[in-house]
């Protein structure tokens, strides 16, 4: 089940304007070392380090927020989602990213979560927005997924398929 945490801090470091102005959101893989060593450090469970995303400082490198993300598709789709034919052939044929975890200090929502949950939809269909065949789902008690696929543009800092989805879920 995924596990969404609001939370007072992370790893350190105030909350302001300047700092909102300041953030950052990367693949942990490709992240400053610093953040690499946080997840290496403090996060016991597996994750994709190539589709898991986070939001620091770029200055500090303090941690505002991440989100840990598992290739892999949704469990019994034919138990899940009942008498839904369209959803579960599309869902058989597709490849899911699970989304784990969520963790965001108290302070974040608005454009740094948008940016957020639209990295993680950018990087798992590799820039192109248009790619049949992927998913990006949460297990909230109910399954909760969205297409990565859109057919207008796409823009790090507006509401695309998946923010649009997950945005509320998560704050």
């Amino acid at each position: 089940m995924t596990k969404i945490n609001r939370t007072e801090n992370i790893n350190g470091g105030d909350f302001s304007q300047e700092i909102v102005d300041r953030l950052s959101v990367q693949t942990i893989v490709v992240s400053p070392n610093k953040v690499k060593d946080f997840f290496c450090r403090n996060i016991r469970l597996t994750f994709d380090p190539y589709n898991s995303v986070v939001l620091f400082d770029g200055e500090t490198n303090c941690i505002y927020g991440y989100i840990l993300a598992h290739t892999m598709g949704i469990p019994n789709i034919d138990m899940v989602f009942q008498n839904r034919v369209d959803i579960t052939t599309y869902l058989n044929n597709s490849n899911g990213l699970y989304i784990s975890d969520v963790v965001i200090r108290k302070e974040i929502k608005d454009t740094p979560l948008i940016k957020l949950l639209n990295v993680l939809h950018f990087t798992y269909c590799e820039g192109d927005n248009k790619k049949e065949g992927l998913y990006v789902w949460m297990d909230l008690g109910e399954v909760i997924f969205s297409q990565t696929k859109q057919d207008n543009g796409f823009s790090t800092i507006l509401l695309n398929n998946i923010s649009r989805t997950f945005y509320d879920k998560c704050i």
